[in-house]
């Protein structure tokens, strides 16, 4: 659907086993998220973060399942900038952009994945 709406792009899906994004996802997920920052693109992350780890808040009583995207990032220290449109219905304190560890990002795509 995203490659049909934006015909100069090429989104494609990727499914991260696990639990936890490895080094390898981890490394993967950074580069093509970078590659797509670079030419005007966001990544959209599927996410699953168990009960009590939200970023930035961890005040969620059971797991949570949704969508954002990455539109933004630090070369410096590998962070990703991560657009959350659901921050703001889970928590009046949530900001809507977090900043966070790609590692992070690559774990909270675990059992779900990302499009790229």
């Amino acid at each position: 659907m995203l490659t049909a709406r934006l015909a100069e792009a090429t989104y494609r899906d990727h499914w991260i086993e696990g639990t936890a994004g490895s080094a390898a996802e981890t490394d993967l997920l950074w580069d093509r998220a970078v590659a797509n920052i670079d030419t005007g693109y966001a990544t959209v992350c599927n996410w699953w973060v168990v009960a009590g780890e939200y970023p930035n808040w961890g005040g969620n009583a059971s797991d949570i399942f949704h969508f954002v995207t990455v539109d933004g990032y630090n070369a410096g220290d590998r962070t990703l900038r991560v657009a959350d449109p659901a921050a703001a219905e889970l928590s009046a304190s949530l900001p809507s952009h977090h900043w966070l560890p790609v590692d992070q990002v690559a774990t909270y795509c675990a059992g779900r994945g990302y499009f790229w």
